[in-house]
């Protein structure tokens, strides 16, 4: 059929993470929104997968932010995983947000957009 090659070899599971995407206006307890516990998600969606398809471990891949989340749920559960893969992995948080708006405030400055500039220096 049309799978892509991955789907032809591998069990792919998708994953959005708690109040992202179709799950945003799940949210009912914003206290729960924290990054230890999308790790405890991570960690219990690999155990579940480990039990569902009678594996070992199970291969992780986390793509921008989840490649932050996937690479901390890696580092404090690696008996879960057997291979981690980041892509647009993010590393220096502060530093790309910093870069980030920079160059949001350098492009509304250029543009003259008075509106823009006052919101992103509020």
């Amino acid at each position: 059929k049309n799978s892509p090659p991955l789907e032809r070899h591998f069990t792919i599971v998708q994953w959005g993470q708690r109040g992202a995407g179709k799950s945003y206006g799940a949210i009912r307890d914003e206290a729960r929104m924290t990054i230890p516990q999308f790790i405890e998600d991570v960690r219990q969606i690999a155990v579940y997968l480990q039990k569902e398809f009678r594996q070992e471990k199970v291969a992780l891949m986390g793509r921008s932010w989840g490649s932050a989340v996937g690479m901390l749920a890696v580092a404090a559960h690696p008996e879960l995983f057997s291979v981690y893969l980041g892509i647009g992995q993010i590393s220096a948080v502060r530093e790309c947000e910093r870069a980030s708006y920079d160059w949001t405030l350098a492009q509304a400055r250029a543009r003259d957009d008075r509106r823009a500039v006052r919101d992103l220096e509020a």
